[in-house]
């Protein structure tokens, strides 16, 4: 799917959706405060089922349930940019990943996370799952970002949206640096700076 214009689009790890095909909806009571919509523990308050004090749930922002949780596909214009250059440029890709397929962008995770996470301040996790850790049969790595913070949801830059995702075993990755460090890498800072400029071609 390539795409044309930005419009936020993540995956649900529920159904495997994308979020406009997506139906989960609310369906699971805030962990947080068990679904009362706030977290005080003062005994009038938990009798009437409103806080008193104004204490909501900052975990379900006082709603009392959760949507299922997304992993961070297309969050932001600038995921957009950068997702969009990357399939422009398919010669991005380290020799071991050039095939000759439709969309480069699978092949292309490395440089779309370190892009990602220079692009935002770095203020994200890094992840790096070894294939042969999940099948012996497969071989190369995958990388990823985590959100350092609030839901700490898993940011993959590289999946395709044809529904259902095919969503790799985030869990398995071990949480590590770039290989250039906190210094974007010749691919990264390409990418950077076409985004940044504002030149998408």
């Amino acid at each position: 799917m390539i795409e044309d214009h930005f419009d936020p689009m993540n995956v649900c790890r529920r159904c495997n959706q994308p979020t406009p095909q997506c139906h989960c909806g609310l369906t699971r009571r805030c962990p947080a405060c068990s679904g009362r919509g706030f977290n005080c523990w003062d005994d009038i308050c938990r009798g009437r089922g409103r806080c008193m004090h104004g204490d909501s749930c900052s975990f379900c922002r006082g709603e009392g349930y959760v949507r299922p949780e997304e992993v961070l596909v297309i969050p932001d214009q600038t995921a957009f940019a950068i997702r969009q250059y990357l399939r422009e440029h398919p010669e991005l890709r380290k020799d071991e990943y050039a095939d000759d397929v439709e969309d480069p962008l699978g092949q292309l995770c490395y440089p779309a996370a370190e892009a990602y996470y220079h692009a935002t301040g770095r203020e994200h996790e890094i992840y790096c799952l070894s294939w042969s850790d999940v099948d012996d049969d497969l071989d190369g790595t995958h990388w990823y970002l985590r959100e350092a913070d609030g839901e700490q949801r898993w940011v993959d830059l590289s999946l395709p949206l044809m529904p259902p995702v095919e969503l790799p075993p985030f869990s398995e990755g071990t949480h590590r640096g770039f290989i250039t460090g906190d210094e974007p890498s010749q691919r990264a800072q390409q990418v950077l700076e076409a985004v940044e400029g504002g030149d998408q071609a």
